[in-house]
């Protein structure tokens, strides 16, 4: 991923990238299939590439801005199995307050060869979506507001609403942080 970086454009905070990997011997687990949590792994690799993509990572460094994620979660549809190459998309898909929401997908591409039209078509089938909650934090301050660091990063249109699924997610409840029990 770091050697691809010099030579990629640059991309706007906003637009999905895509990162591609391949599934190694040591990412499987019992079954033979990647690890549940290997996934969340390579996900914080899909949201590094966002960073040196979007040009920022050497801002982030200088600043001593530290990306965190609050919250995740994830639904898995289909294994990818050894040696498979898979691609991992990922997007802002808005904020609120001070935190910012992503959602990062892993898809295997396959030619549609059954497509009489075009037999060299290819087509994408998700294997697993996440729901990713995050915040920047800068060292003495705490948390940044979304605001402030979408600007950072070269954003300056209108706040991006929350789309309704993640607005539900983002009401679900939450372990209450003192105590092991659930907020309502």
């Amino acid at each position: 991923m770091l050697l691809r970086v010099p030579f990629q454009k640059k991309v706007d905070p906003l637009s999905e990238i895509s990162t591609p990997f391949r599934c190694w011997p040591t990412d499987l687990d019992v079954n033979f299939h990647m690890n549940n949590g290997k996934y969340f792994s390579i996900l914080d690799l899909g949201r590094l590439d966002l960073i040196f993509r979007t040009g920022n990572l050497p801002q982030v460094l200088r600043s001593g801005l530290k990306p965190m994620v609050i919250e995740e979660s994830m639904r898995f549809r289909k294994s990818i199995q050894l040696f498979q190459k898979f691609r991992v998309c990922t997007r802002i898909v808005g904020w609120k307050g001070q935190d910012l929401y992503l959602e990062q997908k892993f898809l295997i591409d396959s030619k549609n060869s059954a497509s009489a039209e075009d037999p060299n078509k290819t087509t994408s089938q998700v294997c697993a979506w996440a729901f990713i909650r995050a915040r920047i934090v800068a060292p003495g301050k705490g948390s940044l507001p979304v605001e402030e660091v979408v600007k950072l990063f070269g954003y300056n249109g209108p706040q991006i609403d929350l789309p309704p699924n993640f607005q539900a997610w983002s009401e679900l409840p939450k372990l209450h942080p003192s105590k092991n029990s659930i907020l309502a």
